[in-house]
């Protein structure tokens, strides 16, 4: 008797479809990109920003959801050599001390294998977690990883937090997700920053000078210090930091309902700036959204005069300024890009420009 056997699924049969498609994770939801000084993580949407402070060295910054806490994140680069586990154990005694302080349960936890330190090349990433009250409904548990980079040199520490009625698989789960997803530097001296939906890419060179998250407007601004030799003599207006700063402010359809963009462009960001002035705006187009460009100098006339005689008779050219503003319809934003950078680094303000996604 003879016998006959079907031939193999096709590559696109369903049978063979289904089995290589890699199926959602348990608590997936819909995410965002994080990014903030040098930092970067895959969140829930829902989370966001609510506090930071330090520097690229050493800081500290909090995201929250409507009901509170959900992620901490701690970094420094101490002078000599990292210790990880006494990081951890600062931390952890930090947690406890305000745990007693408020009368409030706490214990370290044996934790779960978060994340993975052979798959991050992180031989020195240790995973801890904490219990705490079980029925506070802001904090009732939290788990985290510590390493030590060895590119940028930083400690990091950071926790996921859960809070009354989530299971605690729950919660080591989406800590797992959320911490095997984060990255404390950026790649080819670039790092990415993102927050609140507004997503940029800006030289790591360039430190967090000023930072304001307000509702319907959001304002920062990066600075590069001008290195100039002590030997020479330089003018003053060369010692200006170079300046990156990007503004979005939202509710763009009632801010232009009674003027033109570039009339509101003049009367609101021309009188706010006291340290420069701008030539009349010119027209030019941005991500396909009509804009506006504009170049400018210094405002103290001491500057200015200094500038001249540099450009003049010493051959120096300075940070060029310009301003580029644009009505994004489809977000019903209006943003703006601030750039002073010296001639040699005429190409970021561009760089930048193209990595800013405004919807």
């Amino acid at each position: 008797m003879s016998t006959s056997s079907s031939p193999p699924a096709s590559p696109r049969s369903p049978a063979r479809s289904n089995a290589a498609k890699r199926l959602p994770e348990l608590f997936a939801r819909e995410t965002q990109l994080f990014g903030w000084q040098g930092l970067t993580a895959i969140t829930p949407q829902d989370w966001t920003l609510r506090s930071f402070s330090g520097a690229h060295n050493k800081g500290n910054l909090r995201l929250v959801d409507d009901d509170g806490l959900r992620l901490e994140i701690l970094w420094e680069k101490p002078r000599a050599g990292a210790d990880v586990a006494k990081s951890i154990e600062v931390f952890l005694s930090g947690l406890e001390k305000e745990a007693k302080k408020k009368k409030k349960a706490f214990r370290r936890a044996d934790h779960p294998h978060l994340v993975d330190k052979k798959g991050r090349n992180r031989p020195q990433l240790v995973n801890f977690g904490w219990i705490g009250e079980a029925d506070d409904p802001t904090a009732s548990q939290g788990w985290g990883s510590a390493w030590e980079c060895g590119q940028c040199g930083r400690v990091v520490v950071a926790h996921v937090v859960g809070r009354r009625g989530e299971a605690t698989g729950k919660v080591q789960r989406l800590a797992g997700e959320v911490l095997s997803s984060l990255e404390c530097h950026g790649s080819g001296g670039w790092e990415t920053w993102s927050v609140f939906g507004l997503r940029l890419e800006v030289p790591e060179e360039f430190q967090l000078g000023r930072a304001k998250l307000l509702t319907g407007r959001l304002e920062i601004e990066w600075l590069r210090a001008t290195k100039v030799s002590s030997l020479l003599p330089v003018p003053i207006w060369l010692k200006r930091d170079q300046r990156i700063a990007v503004q979005r402010v939202s509710a763009a359809n009632v801010l232009l309902e009674q003027e033109p963009l570039e009339d509101w462009i003049v009367r609101t960001l021309s009188h706010a700036d006291k340290k420069r002035r701008y030539q009349p705006p010119q027209s030019t187009s941005i991500h396909n959204h009509k804009a506006w460009v504009r170049s400018g100098g210094p405002r103290d006339l001491r500057l200015r005069v200094a500038q001249w005689i540099a450009t003049r008779w010493l051959k120096k050219v300075g940070p060029a300024i310009e301003m580029r503003v644009w009505h994004c319809e489809q977000s019903n934003k209006i943003f703006v890009l601030e750039n002073e950078v010296v001639p040699a680094n005429a190409h970021v303000p561009v760089d930048v420009l193209d990595s800013l996604s405004c919807h």
